[in-house]
């Protein structure tokens, strides 16, 4: 999650891709384990589906759907937190 904050040369993109990083991973405390490990594995560690599928003992279609329900959850929780901080 540290490359969001080191893409960005203005100082505002900066900050607020640190901001997003702290509140992705806060976000990401609050998903099942399976599916913050599989998340995990895929957008920070660059992994493809079947080579999680194949560390995890799982069937690729799992892997897509532990992912899929993750961001979805991510999502809310990214969006109820926006929520609660611009109240």
């Amino acid at each position: 999650m540290d490359a969001l904050v080191h893409k960005h040369d203005n100082p505002v993109e900066k900050l607020q891709a640190k901001e997003l990083a702290l509140r992705l991973r806060s976000a990401l405390t609050q998903l099942p384990a399976r599916q913050a490990e599989v998340f995990a594995m895929h957008f920070l560690e660059q992994m493809s589906y079947r080579q999680i599928a194949k560390t995890l003992e799982l069937k690729t279609n799992s892997v897509g759907v532990l992912l899929h329900e993750a961001r979805r959850r991510l999502r809310n929780l990214l969006t109820k937190q926006n929520g609660t901080k611009n109240q």
